[in-house]
C-alpha cells in the first residue's frame, strides 16, 4: 500500500520524460508507453488520499481487538451491525448487472472496429449503469434521490481532477505551445481546485444507510441537504439532535471500524465556547481558548473554556460514572461554539442501534446543561 501511495506522482515525471524523449526514437512504442504511465500515474495520485495506512492493516484477517482491561471496562457492547433496507428492488440490481456484464462480454467476443454491433454491445454497460441509477431515484427516499446527485456530483468532480492533472503532464511534456501553455495552464489548475471542491463536497453529502436506518429505529427523520453532512435529526433532553454514521468494511486485515458525529442545538445565551480532546502521546497541546487543568475526571484530555467555571461545572458529572466518554469508548473530542455542540466517537466494530441510542443520550444530557 505504501508502495502505491507514493508511486504516482514518479509515474507522472517519468511519462513527462518519455513524452520529451519520443520524438527521438522511430515508431509509437515510447509515445504509447508514456501514455499508459500518465494514466496510471494520474489514477494513483488522484485515489492516494483513499488508500489506507498500512499501519492500520497491522492486524492479522480475523484476529479480534486486544481484550478490555483498566478504562475499558467502559467499552460499549459487541457491536454486530444494524440491517440497512434496499434502496431499490432486487431486480433493478439484477437487470443492471446482467446488462454490464452481458454488453461486456458481447463486446470483447465481437468483431473489431466500430460498427453497429460494436457500438450497440458497448452501450449495454452505460444503460446497465443508468437502470440503477434510475431505479434509485424511483424507488428510493429523498435521501437516497439526494445520495444519488450528490454522488453524481462527486464523480464528475472527480473526472474534472483527473482532466486538471492531464493538462498539467501535456504542458509540462510541451504539448502545447508557448502562448497556449498559460490559458490551458489555469484551466487545469481551475479542474483542480473546482474538481477537489466538488468531490469533497458531493462525498461529504453522502447519507448512509445505517444513519437513516438507526435514525428510523430512534423516532428521527432523515436529515435534509440544508443540514449538512448528517444522516438522521430528531429531539433528545429537549434538544435537537443531528448524528452521522460512516461505517467502514473490514479489508486486508484490517477490522471494520465506524465514525459517529453527533451535533447538539443548545441555546447558550452566554455564549460560552469549549473544546475537550485527548492530550497526544507527548501532552502538547494548542488551542485558541485558555487551558483548563486538573479538571476532576477528565485526566489525560486537554481541555479549553472561555469560562473555567462553566468547564468545572458541567463536565466533571459526565465522566463521574463509566459512561461513553472515554477512549475505550471510542470518544475523539468535543467542542461548543455558538448553539452547536459537537461530539466525535471512532472505533472498531459494526454500530448498531442501541449504541448510538446511548451515545445520544449522554451527549444531549451534557448539551442540555449548557445555559
Amino acid at each position: 500500500m505504501k508502495v502505491l501511495r507514493k508511486a504516482g506522482f514518479p509515474l507522472l515525471v517519468a511519462s513527462v520524460i518519455g513524452f520529451r524523449l519520443e520524438r527521438y526514437y522511430p515508431g509509437n512504442s515510447l509515445f504509447y508507453l508514456s501514455f499508459a504511465l500518465m494514466v496510471l500515474g494520474g489514477v494513483l495520485f488522484v485515489v492516494s488520499p483513499f488508500i489506507g495506512r498500512d499501519e492500520e492493516r497491522s492486524l492479522p484477517s480475523g484476529a479480534p481487538p486486544p481484550p478490555p482491561s483498566g478504562e475499558d471496562e467502559t467499552l460499549l457492547p459487541e457491536l454486530m451491525g444494524v440491517e440497512v433496507p434496499a434502496e431499490a428492488p432486487s431486480w433493478v440490481y439484477l437487470t443492471g448487472a446482467l446488462m454490464v456484464l452481458g454488453g461486456a462480454a458481447a463486446f470483447f467476443a465481437g468483431p473489431n472496429g466500430v460498427n453497429t454491433y460494436s457500438v450497440s454491445t458497448f452501450s449495454l454497460i452505460p444503460l446497465g449503469v443508468l437502470v440503477v441509477i434510475g431505479g434509485k431515484l424511483l424507488y428510493g427516499t429523498p435521501a437516497v434521490r439526494s445520495n444519488v446527485l450528490y454522488g453524481a456530483l462527486a464523480l464528475f468532480s472527480f473526472l474534472l481532477v483527473i482532466g486538471g492533472i492531464f493538462l498539467g503532464v501535456f504542458i509540462a511534456a510541451g504539448a502545447f505551445s508557448p502562448e497556449n501553455s498559460r490559458p490551458y495552464g489555469v484551466l487545469g489548475l481551475l479542474g483542480l481546485i473546482v474538481g477537489m471542491a466538488g468531490a469533497y463536497f458531493g462525498m461529504s453529502r453522502q447519507r448512509s444507510g445505517e444513519g437513516r436506518a438507526i435514525g428510523a429505529k430512534l423516532g428521527f427523520v432523515d436529515a435534509g441537504s440544508g443540514d449538512g453532512i448528517y444522516d438522521s435529526k430528531g429531539f433528545m433532553n429537549g434538544l435537537e439532535v443531528f448524528f452521522d454514521v460512516d461505517q467502514r468494511a473490514s479489508s486486508r486485515g484490517a477490522p471494520p471500524s465506524f465514525m459517529l458525529q453527533v451535533l447538539c442545538r443548545c441555546p447558550n445565551s452566554s455564549g460560552l465556547r469549549l473544546s475537550v480532546k485527548p492530550e497526544n502521546a507527548l501532552g502538547v497541546s494548542f488551542g485558541s481558548l485558555p487551558r483548563v487543568p486538573d479538571v476532576p475526571h477528565w485526566d489525560f484530555y486537554d481541555v479549553r473554556c472561555d469560562r473555567p467555571g462553566e468547564a468545572m461545572r458541567i463536565l466533571p458529572p459526565a465522566r463521574r460514572e463509566p459512561g461513553i466518554f472515554s477512549d475505550a469508548a471510542g470518544f475523539t473530542g468535543m467542542s461548543l461554539e455558538g448553539g452547536e455542540f459537537k461530539f466525535s466517537f471512532t472505533r472498531e466494530g459494526c454500530v448498531r442501534t442501541e449504541d448510538v441510542k446511548k451515545i445520544l443520550e449522554q451527549v444531549s444530557l451534557l448539551a442540555s446543561k449548557v445555559g
